[in-house]
């Protein structure tokens, strides 16, 4: 095979999609604009929340224990479920529980 200018190996390395690489030029993957714009919105690590309260689990529960206990609570919770004007917020409070619980860092920031 012959080597022109702009392929390799057969491949075709130019235009808007790259064949070699697998992956777009020039553009970034959306898993990676929806990640930064999910981070930049959630909140702080509060200090004064006892996440592992509104769980109802203990301080050195496991990822296994933290994901049964987010499933029941957000099923008790959740809006479609449970009509109360209570149950919308406390839906929230146990999502923003399992989020920071189970992000190693900001667990690691909890007193």
């Amino acid at each position: 095979m012959q080597f022109f200018p702009g392929m390799l190996q057969g491949r075709v390395a130019y235009g808007r999609h790259s064949e070699f690489h697998g992956m777009s030029i020039g553009r970034v993957a959306s898993a990676q604009v929806h990640g930064a714009k999910r981070d930049a919105v959630r909140m702080e690590v509060r200090m004064d929340v006892d996440y592992f309260g509104i769980l109802g689990v203990g301080r050195c529960a496991t990822a296994r224990e933290l994901k049964t206990a987010y499933r029941k609570k957000a099923r008790q919770y959740h809006p479609d479920l449970n009509p109360s004007d209570s149950a919308t917020e406390k839906f929230q409070q146990c999502t923003i529980a399992y989020e920071v619980l189970t992000d190693p860092v900001k667990r690691r920031l909890l007193p």
